[in-house]
């Protein structure tokens, strides 16, 4: 690294006090990591900054919905801060909408390397960095998820390296902003050059929450020479990683043998084994007795055999559960003849109401005056009660009336 070069740590979307979502089965053995996987991913970022003695530690947002937080929550973020001032590295602190800065308890005694970026007009904090050199910081409490006005800031630079810190996006006009280089959190990290000429450096996340965050997360690390960014890097940090897996199955006909496959297909897979890995099977070219096990009460037992016989591959697999994308085009005519009585039938039964279901003789007739969303309740009880016998007889191949 040449002399005078600057390392900045951009990171955010901590969202400490939410949980992962999208997995409808688990080992209670898995409970801890999960819990804690975000806090391993914050204290890992913090661990990488130490390591690497950053000259700044910079937080974009959203790091915790007040009104869900614990007090460890608080307790854990100002520990972390204060590993980082016995360090002597700075902290840089920008907020989002979703962090709510006035429901924050007002006791906390922040750590004197940390300096936030308050207030709804746009102001400059300058931090001293270990090289001599300072660094100006631009930012704003956002009181809206509304584009960044780039505009705003012109006119606030005081001659230094300068850096804009914000959450969510910039607002891209023919103005060429005094402030060309904007470290932004939520989105993926990702690096984008607008027309106008301002560059966004977003940062990411510590960890991914469900199944649609798929892959490594993890933070960024910027070197910085007197003209701006030279380099922009991505640092994992994620302890709980989610994948997709896709399997096709057009030769599998039952359950246990869909089990095997993608017991098979997991196995031939390389995994991380430091970090828990969280899969998704996407099922493809599925027949219409594979695609019912969703709907049915055996897919609990279904998906618990799965989780036992990944246990024994090793702690570090965890079986999220089944998507599918299996098109009408390749279902069979008995198949296709079936589905398609049963979406006659359910369209026959929402024209005609709730008062062809079985269910309407049990009702009194003074309830109607107090059960005010009857009709909302029934419409969901008919599409359960169709996907259920649906699944009752595809999985069981009788060619008959399911509705």
């Amino acid at each position: 690294m040449s002399e005078g070069t600057l390392r900045i740590l951009h990171t955010g979307d901590w969202r400490l006090n939410m949980a992962c979502q999208g997995i409808p089965y688990y080992p209670e053995t898995m409970a801890p990591k999960l819990s804690t996987a975000v806090f391993d991913s914050v204290s890992k970022i913090v661990d990488f900054a130490l390591s690497e003695n950053v000259d700044a530690f910079v937080i974009g947002g959203n790091v915790l919905e007040p009104e869900f937080a614990a007090p460890s929550d608080y307790d854990f973020i100002y520990q972390q801060l204060c590993r980082l001032n016995v360090a002597a590295i700075p902290v840089v602190w920008g907020w989002s909408p979703q962090d709510k800065r006035a429901h924050w308890p007002r006791c906390i005694e922040w750590p004197a390397n940390v300096k936030f970026l308050v207030g709804d007009t746009p102001l400059a904090v300058e931090i001293p960095m270990k090289t001599g050199v300072t660094v100006s910081f631009l930012g704003m409490e956002p009181n809206s998820d509304q584009p960044i006005q780039l505009a705003q800031f012109n006119g606030i630079n005081k001659g230094n390296l300068t850096l804009g810190v914000a959450y969510g996006e910039l607002s891209c006009t023919d103005e060429i902003p005094e402030c060309k280089h904007w470290l932004l959190t939520g989105a993926g990290y990702r690096q984008i050059n607008l027309d106008n000429g301002a560059r966004a450096y977003y940062c990411g996340s510590p960890l991914g929450r469900a199944t649609t965050e798929l892959g490594p997360h993890g933070c960024a690390l910027l070197d910085l020479d007197e003209n701006g960014v030279i380099e922009h890097q991505f640092i994992n940090t994620s302890r709980v990683e989610y994948h997709l897996k896709a399997v096709t199955v057009s030769d599998v006909t039952s359950p246990e043998d869909l089990s095997n496959l993608i017991e098979e297909s997991i196995h031939d897979a390389s995994w991380d084994d430091s970090t828990l890995n969280i899969i998704q099977i996407d099922v493809a070219n599925a027949n219409a007795n594979l695609e019912a096990l969703p709907l049915l009460q055996t897919y609990h037992a279904f998906h618990s055999l799965l989780q036992r016989r990944l246990n024994e591959m090793g702690s570090h697999l965890l079986f999220a559960g089944l998507s599918l994308t299996t098109s009408a085009s390749e279902r069979s005519s008995n198949e296709r003849e079936l589905l398609g009585e049963f979406l006659f039938e359910l369209r026959e039964l929402q024209e005609q109401g709730w008062e062809s279901l079985p269910l309407h003789k049990f009702l009194k007739s003074e309830t109607n005056s107090t059960w005010c969303s009857l009709d909302e309740d029934l419409l969901g009880l008919r599409i359960l009660r169709g996907a259920e016998s649906l699944g009752r007889h595809l999985l069981s191949r009788i060619e008959k009336d399911v509705a």
